[in-house]
């Protein structure tokens, strides 16, 4: 009983779909405050680009960081929200202390340089999900415990289940 009690118990996960409302392509256990990265090559530039983005207690997701190792067109130098320091250590320019809240991200994959995203200790190409120019969807949701089980909750098709 302690164990089928477990496995029903909800837990927030990072679910990654193709699609609007299309099928689960990966589940993630996290847990609000936890950070996640979205590295992807800057379309005009062709530099690195890291976004950091933070698990809220709310189920969004929040941009708190922006990290990129040069100035120039599409890059952001005229801070709105946050603040642009040089990371003279690193030689990076970033936008930090930011709070751009995103209810549900959706990124198309790459189909000239990979994007990834780092969850945890994980590191994933998203085109190991799709592929190139398909949409994925990457929200966060309260499931069961079992829908971390790699590949159940995309058999099941689990829906939200409320804030437990």
């Amino acid at each position: 009983m302690v164990l089928v009690t477990w496995s029903l118990w909800p837990t927030t996960v990072l679910e990654i779909r193709e699609g609007e409302g299309g099928p689960l392509v990966k589940v993630i256990p996290v847990n609000p405050g936890d950070r996640i990265t979205y590295s992807y090559v800057h379309s005009i530039q062709k530099r690195p680009v890291d976004e950091i983005l933070e698990v809220a207690p709310n189920g969004h997701l929040v941009v708190r960081e922006t990290d990129y190792d040069m100035l120039g067109v599409g890059l952001p130098s005229d801070v709105l929200d946050g603040d642009f320091v040089f990371d003279e250590g690193h030689e990076r320019f970033r936008i930090v202390n930011m709070s751009r809240d995103i209810p549900v991200m959706r990124v198309r994959v790459a189909s000239t340089q990979p994007n990834r995203l780092k969850v945890g200790g994980e590191e994933f190409r998203l085109d190991s999900l799709a592929k190139p120019l398909s949409l994925l969807v990457i929200d966060v949701a309260r499931r069961p415990r079992l829908a971390t089980v790699e590949g159940l909750a995309r058999r099941l098709g689990w829906t939200d289940l409320p804030p437990g």
